[in-house]
């Protein structure tokens, strides 16, 4: 096949959105799932915290248990202490930190 016929068959695919982004699979040391439970409404003064934040890999908004589930890699203990306070004023928090990352596929 050839390059232009490639680059034709994934942009349909982008178009249709089954391709919805391209992504490198990075290793991280050190995985903590925090789980924060809101009690302020100011929602997006939290998300633009989220967002500008450089430890936070992902970020889900969520039903069940809390309102948002984080993805992070903190380089330290301490930044993760920092972050944790900052995160007490718009609600309370729960950090689950990765054991081991099981290959499900």
């Amino acid at each position: 096949m050839t390059g232009q016929a490639t680059g034709q068959r994934v942009q349909k695919l982008i178009d249709q959105g089954i391709i919805r982004r391209f992504t490198i699979d990075q290793h991280y040391d050190s995985i903590q799932f925090i789980t924060i439970y809101k009690s302020s409404s100011d929602y997006r003064g939290f998300e633009q915290m989220i967002a500008e934040n450089p430890s936070c890999i992902e970020a889900h908004n969520i039903s069940g248990d809390g309102c948002y589930l984080l993805k992070a890699c903190f380089p330290d203990v301490q930044n993760l202490d920092e972050f944790c306070t900052q995160l007490l004023r718009f609600g309370r928090y729960k950090v689950n930190s990765s054991i081991r990352q099981l290959d499900c596929h």
